[in-house]
């Protein structure tokens, strides 16, 4: 897995998107690749904020999202444009189960890695110059 970076210069703006890599793919390749092995979290509207590695096949990460967003009237949309107390950082953890396959599944981070990712954690927060991308 890897975690990709759309930049927007012309907006001041980047956004973060987790995605399987193949390395056996070519540069021009890996663009279409990373469309359809995007990795995201269903269900909640927002974007991957930052990750960190568990082992060789589990990542934490940390996601920013908006509740109250309807998903019907999704469009691209600077953080800015809502108000910092209506985001949420969401924690989860991404477990490879078949790398060669790219199958995955995300959880709820186990309480057991908790203690170990207290700073980590801590210093997550809401980064109003990410980008949302739907």
């Amino acid at each position: 897995m890897d975690i990709f970076y759309y930049d927007r210069p012309d907006i001041n703006r980047s956004r973060k998107s987790l995605y399987f890599t193949n390395p056996q793919l070519t540069k021009d390749q890996q663009i279409n690749w990373r469309n359809e092995h995007i990795i995201y979290s269903d269900g909640l509207f927002g974007d991957w904020q930052d990750c960190k590695e568990l082992n060789s096949s589990t990542l934490i990460c940390s996601f920013q999202a908006l509740p109250k967003f309807e998903k019907t009237k999704c469009t691209e949309m600077s953080v800015d444009q809502y108000p910092l107390k209506d985001w949420h950082l969401r924690f989860f953890e991404i477990k490879v189960i078949d790398g060669k396959n790219f199958k995955y599944v995300i959880s709820e981070p186990k309480s057991n890695n908790n203690f170990r990712l207290a700073n980590w954690k801590a210093e997550q927060k809401i980064n109003p110059d990410l980008w949302i991308y739907c």
